[in-house]
């Protein structure tokens, strides 16, 4: 596994990531609206990541109730760590005067991108299983519907 980052430019996330979060969003925008709970945590890990690394947490932030998503998420891809950080995050209120609010979420980008844990890693490894299952899933659909017409 590899360090932390945050002395390194973040070059995206790995490949498999990628082609995970890129069958989500093909769908999405096909006007899909039905995804798993899976899905929908690696979509936002991505978007949580993607948004440290660039230093743009407090524009994702601005919409309400992401945080605590962001918390369930990464604990879900077993990013404990950064699922500490997000908790913490929480506690301490966000919603205050521009100048507070924009100092603490820069002080919590810091804290993620020091985070000891490989982030990057966990998300792929949590994408690696979202498409062995979703090949699973594609797998068997044809027998559950041959048996179900038989």
């Amino acid at each position: 596994m590899s360090k932390p980052h945050a002395d390194r430019p973040w070059s995206g996330h790995f490949p498999v990531t990628s082609t995970a979060l890129l069958s989500i969003l093909e769908r999405a925008a096909r006007g899909e609206t039905r995804f798993s709970t899976l899905e929908r945590r690696l979509h936002l890990a991505c978007e949580v990541w993607a948004a440290v690394n660039a230093g743009e947490l407090e524009v994702l932030f601005a919409a309400g109730g992401v945080r605590r998503q962001a918390a369930a998420a990464f604990s879900a891809i077993g990013a404990e760590r950064v699922a500490e950080v997000l908790r913490k995050a929480l506690i301490r209120p966000i919603g205050s005067s521009g100048a507070a609010e924009n100092e603490r979420i820069a002080a919590l980008e810091s804290d993620l991108k020091h985070v000891s844990e490989p982030v990057d890693e966990l998300i792929a490894r949590f994408a690696r299983s979202y498409l062995g299952a979703a090949a699973q899933l594609r797998e068997s659909a044809p027998a559950l519907s041959q048996r179900a017409s038989g």
